[in-house]
């Protein structure tokens, strides 16, 4: 039985490709081909015993297979170039073992060489495009750098004079608090002042009288009573202009226990108005710290002078002074029996605020030795005792294996 197929819509669609298609029997006969001329050839001449079975089974009729005589192809090669005399094309081989048939495709040379000038000319801009995405990416990235390190610059500059600034604020409050402090003490200390003015006025008018009558060494006992009372005096300014005084805020090897006499020495104007008992507990091993002196005088001043206020309601009035080591730090307490309220504790530490009557007090002292504390690398704390009475505990670095 034999079967014909019409392939003629096949050729017909090949021959919209660009491409032409060629398909050879076994024989290398051209049986199936987008172009109608090459159709019912061979790609080789024939032989005369080739051409007699093709008769003889009337594979193409009585049709005298003729070669193609202006398209040489190479059965054996897969890949070749051949030529029509018109084109140049780029051929390749498909053999299809189980029919028994060879494929032929034969792709215009010229096309592809447009198609790749046109891919490798797609190819070159699209790398340019590319490069010059880069390049702007880079460049807007080294603006962007730029200007953040513009900005950080300005901004680290603004920080720095604000710090300045700040630091130059805060030593004035510092200032200002000390100021503060000796006002609050000024009626003592003028206190402490005229009595000894009265007393060397009377010695000199005594010492005159003495003179007149012939009794020099009277006169002399009153004008050495006269010298010990300017002492005394000059020792008092000496206090003050000691704790008025600016500092840098040098952290150095301090002796703690004569920052706490001076500071005696400043507030005892104050506590001799009252009937205040004082007790204190030194011990030798904390002694020296690292603080700076003048902030060290400041911080024992605010402390011992709100610890006299606070106990001027008591009938009993007591302060207490205690000076411990504990674990490479000295702890200053300074300890009264009157108290601080519970609503007033979490608040004792914040500027401008106070419990006392307006005119008493700016509420920066204990704000600012808070501060001075921790810049000391120490810190103050406060609280009640379980016996009553306020407790505020000063720690600060201890130096005792190291004295000045």
């Amino acid at each position: 039985m034999t079967v014909k197929i019409n392939i003629s819509l096949h050729e017909a669609n090949w021959q919209w490709h660009s491409a032409h298609c060629i398909v050879t029997d076994p024989e290398g006969v051209v049986f199936l081909s987008s172009n109608p001329a090459w159709r019912l050839r061979s790609l080789q001449t024939l032989s005369p015993a080739v051409l007699a079975s093709l008769r003889k089974n009337h594979r193409y009729a009585d049709l005298r297979i003729q070669p193609l005589s202006n398209l040489r192809l190479d059965p054996a090669a897969t890949s070749q170039h051949a030529s029509d005399g018109v084109r140049e094309y780029l051929v390749q081989r498909l053999v299809m073992a189980s029919a028994g048939w060879t494929v032929y495709v034969l792709n215009d040379a010229s096309s592809i060489a447009r198609s790749v000038v046109l891919t490798l000319l797609l190819t070159a801009f699209m790398l340019a495009l590319t490069l010059l995405l880069l390049y702007l990416l880079w460049k807007n990235q080294r603006q962007r750098r730029e200007y953040e390190q513009e900005a950080r610059e300005e901004l680290e500059a603004k920080v720095e004079e604000r710090t300045r600034e700040l630091r130059h604020t805060q030593k004035e409050l510092v200032q200002a608090a000390k100021m503060a402090a000796l006002g609050q003490l000024s009626a003592g200390i003028n206190h402490e002042l005229n009595n000894p003015l009265t007393a060397i006025r009377a010695y000199a008018d005594n010492a005159t009288q003495f003179l007149d009558i012939g009794k020099p060494d009277i006169a002399r006992n009153n004008l050495t009573e006269i010298i010990g009372l300017t002492e005394r005096m000059a020792a008092i300014t000496r206090q003050l202009k000691t704790f008025s005084r600016k500092s840098p805020g040098r952290i150095e090897t301090c002796d703690l226990h004569r920052a706490l006499d001076s500071a005696l020495s400043i507030v005892q104007p104050k506590l001799a108005q009252t009937d205040l008992l004082l007790e204190q507990q030194r011990v030798e091993n904390a002694r020296f710290v690292q603080a700076d002196l003048v902030w060290l005088e400041q911080i024992l001043v605010n402390l011992l002078s709100n610890a006299a206020e606070a106990v001027q309601e008591q009938t009993d009035q007591r302060i207490w002074i205690t000076l411990q080591p504990t674990d490479g730090q000295v702890c200053v307490t300074v300890r009264d029996n009157g108290g601080i309220s519970r609503q007033a504790l979490p608040h004792v530490f914040e500027a401008f605020f106070t419990t006392k009557t307006i005119g008493k007090g700016l509420g920066l002292g204990l704000s600012i030795s808070y501060r001075l504390a921790r810049d000391m690398h120490g810190d103050l704390s406060v609280g009640n005792a379980p016996e009553g009475g306020a407790v505020f505990t000063l720690s600060l670095p201890s130096a005792n294996g190291n004295p000045p």
